[in-house]
């Protein structure tokens, strides 16, 4: 990641006081695909999710959430990253995707839609790709929820 990303996760002490349970890098940090890096920030396993403990969520390994659970994740699509036939993608989920800087084209069977800097998408399990055809890297946050599948 070009940018180090500071994490702050708050918790409770033996006391039940609120406290900084975590301060420092994020540090799950993974090359999806070539180009396509991402953060995972944190997660959870089910819904309403579990706030007891210490554990931390965010240093998980996993790709998707469990169909009850969420992800934030934070990821960096670099110029030229392009659609191969293993970039087409659906997952049993709802994305709530934000761009923070860049721009980027999410690719629909029928259709193509440029995203940019404060855009929105709510990408709902449908079968898509991204493609960066710009020189800048786009920059984008995604809160991804388990759902139920489309077929």
């Amino acid at each position: 990641m070009s940018n180090k990303l500071r994490r702050i996760v708050t918790g409770s002490n033996d006391e039940g006081k609120s406290i900084i349970l975590i301060d420092g890098d994020a540090t799950n940090y993974k090359e999806v695909a070539p180009g396509f890096k991402r953060t995972d920030i944190w997660t959870t396993e089910t819904t309403p999710s579990d706030n007891t403990g210490n554990e931390d969520m965010g240093a998980r390994e996993v790709l998707f959430p469990s169909q009850s659970g969420s992800l934030f994740t934070y990821a960096e699509i670099d110029p030229g990253h392009g659609v191969d036939e293993q970039g087409w993608h659906a997952t049993d989920t709802v994305d709530y995707i934000v761009i923070l800087n860049g721009e980027i084209y999410c690719l629909l069977g029928e259709e193509e839609v440029l995203l940019k800097a404060g855009d929105v998408l709510v990408q709902r399990g449908t079968h898509h790709a991204w493609v960066n055809r710009s020189s800048e890297t786009c920059i984008l946050v995604g809160v991804i929820i388990g759902a139920n599948p489309l077929s």
